[in-house]
């Protein structure tokens, strides 16, 4: 166990794990199992290596990562190098400033380039290369700086688990090279515009090997700034969250939670521009589209299957990337069955969205 200790100004990771393996057989059991990493206080390390983590774990599993506090870092809070065994658990950790160096990457990044035999998941009666579920849950995680998921699942990564987490600054759920059997649930997601993957992107499943993406609170666009993807840098995020000057002498305030032009309160960090002193609230388009998916017909072995989750947007015209075809909301429902009991609105107040954050965190 780890446990109540201070990482801080290190030239590379905080911690990580190393397992033995015969080449892609690990029924050995040479490798860290059942380790607890709790209450620890993390920040500030990576400070000559890059790719390095709070937490980095290759050829390891069934590891308890809990009630950890994670920032200012280089690259991810927390790096799965693999999915060997799985059966991990992640909850109660609060992470922010992660990525500051880097991009195409998350808070929490995963990747699953290797398969590994283990009897983790079945018992020893029955080896497979599936690895057990690993959870992820009840963690606040903000994915500012080159942050884009609060839970990157990159190259291939499969069976997880992502259930009541807030997610600030980030991009929802996120699948592909054939990653599958994952479920994303019960999340609150407030998107900011980044690279334009919003509350959902996957790529294309192996037949009845879907992912689930089952009552989440999307609210997308809660902010006009457009961060290029890879901005990681502090110099880089500083200069797209601030006042962006035209020629003209006008600007975007990039953060005011803002009201139409009748007054009335629509409870959207929306753009606000400023022309001849006269305030004008507008929509970036980008911010209607709140997924893509290789395949939206839910009748189809390959089609994640999305359904009774909650979509807010600046204009409230929700609208779904199909096959790099653009549907509204209404008809991507109607033409393929996708999104059956969800719904889609204007954005929030934002007392609302912070009651939804405290209700899903156990705050009240």
């Amino acid at each position: 166990s780890i446990l109540r200790n201070h990482f801080s100004w290190i030239g590379e990771g905080a911690m990580a794990t190393w397992g033995d393996t015969v080449d892609y057989d690990a029924r050995n059991g040479e490798q860290p199992r059942d380790t607890i990493v709790e209450s620890n206080y993390i920040h500030d390390v990576g400070l000559y290596e890059k790719q390095s983590s709070g937490w980095g774990q290759a050829k390891a599993c069934l590891t308890l990562l809990k009630d950890n506090i994670m920032f200012n870092l280089p690259r991810a809070a927390i790096n799965f190098n693999d999915m060997m065994g799985g059966g991990n658990s992640v909850t109660g950790n609060l992470i922010w400033n992660s990525c500051r160096e880097s991009g195409d990457h998350g808070p929490i990044n995963s990747w699953d380039r290797m398969p590994f035999l283990s009897n983790v998941r079945y018992g020893k009666e029955r080896p497979s290369f599936d690895p057990k579920t690993t959870e992820i849950s009840n963690n606040f995680i903000f994915a500012n700086y080159g942050g884009s998921q609060g839970v990157d699942n990159d190259d291939g990564s499969s069976f997880f688990d992502i259930g009541r987490n807030v997610f600030y600054s980030a991009d929802g759920f996120k699948m592909d090279y054939g990653g599958h059997d994952s479920k994303f649930h019960d999340n609150l997601v407030v998107v900011l515009p980044y690279d334009g993957q919003n509350c959902y992107n996957v790529g294309p499943f192996l037949e009845n090997h879907v992912d689930l993406f089952v009552n989440n609170t999307c609210v997308c666009g809660a902010a006009p700034a457009t961060i290029p993807s890879g901005c990681g840098s502090p110099a880089c995020a500083v200069h797209y969250r601030s006042i962006v000057s035209d020629s003209n002498g006008s600007g975007v305030d990039t953060f005011m939670w803002g009201h139409n032009n009748s007054g009335v309160n629509i409870g959207a960090l929306q753009n606000q521009k400023y022309d001849n002193q006269k305030q004008v609230t507008y929509s970036d388009p980008s911010m209607e589209l709140i997924g893509s998916a290789a395949e939206c017909n839910v009748s189809a072995p390959n089609a994640m299957l999305a359904s009774q989750n909650r979509y807010f947007t600046p204009m409230g015209n929700a609208s779904i990337m199909c096959s790099d075809s653009l549907y509204s909301f209404l008809e991507a429902k109607a033409e393929f069955g996708i999104e059956k009991g969800s719904s889609y609105d204007t954005l929030p107040d934002p007392e609302d969205v912070l009651l939804w954050a405290r209700q899903i965190l156990n705050m009240e």
